[in-house]
Parts: C-alpha cells; sequence; structure tokens
C-alpha cells in the first residue's frame, strides 16, 4: 500500500455506492476511492494493472489479509 498519495478523509465516498471510503487507487486517468467491499472486489484486477493503492491507517491489516 501506497503511502505517498493524498490522505483518505472521513468525508471521503466510494465512487462506485457512496459508503465510507476504505481505499484512493491511482490510475492514469485519475483515482478511485473504493469502499472496502468494493475494493475487494476489484483486487485481482487491480494488482494485475499495478495501480498504487492508499488506505486510511485503520483499514490497513484489513487489506493486507486480500493478498
Amino acid at each position: 500500500m501506497r503511502q505517498d498519495m493524498t490522505p483518505l478523509k472521513k468525508s471521503d465516498r466510494c465512487d462506485r455506492c457512496g459508503a465510507e471510503a476504505k481505499a484512493r487507487v491511482e490510475l492514469k486517468a485519475g483515482d478511485l476511492l473504493f469502499c472496502g467491499h468494493h475494493l475487494n472486489e476489484h483486487m485481482d484486477k487491480l494488482m494485475e494493472l499495478g495501480v498504487g493503492i492508499s488506505t486510511r491507517k485503520e483499514h490497513e491489516m484489513d487489506l493486507e489479509e486480500v493478498k
């Protein structure tokens, strides 16, 4: 998980469903915000693409388990 990206705020929302964002995904076209559910749903493809992913500190442990 990347530490050099813009930190997430409590007010950030998932671009897919509007739930609280747990991660910011850095893509060439721009950043996407994902809740935990949608990040997990798309994690395999994101890892294939080698994108940068930044999480809020309290969610890092949960996302590490996905790998």
